[in-house]
């Protein structure tokens, strides 16, 4: 059985290289993500592919989360399982 795939979604952006509506699949490997973006979620990334929940952002635990980048939160995020 292979890694679950985790859909990334670019929901709010201020930035040049990541616009609103980008959608990464990410699976084994690191997407064309930049490194700061990636870094930030890798935890939700590693946890739901690992079969855990996630704080949502009504504080619930389940299988989504919306977490920024690091950088000045430029670069607004949705984590969830891939269907």
């Amino acid at each position: 059985m292979g890694v679950p795939n985790v859909l990334v979604r670019v929901t709010e952006s201020n930035c040049k290289k990541h616009p609103v509506g980008q959608e990464f699949e990410i699976g084994k490997f690191c997407p064309n993500l930049c490194h700061e973006a990636f870094y930030a979620i890798y935890p939700f990334l590693t946890t739901l592919q690992g079969g855990g929940k996630v704080e949502g952002p009504d504080g619930e635990m389940g299988l989504l989360c919306i977490k920024r980048c690091p950088d000045r939160g430029r670069v607004e995020m949705e984590i969830k399982l891939a269907p």
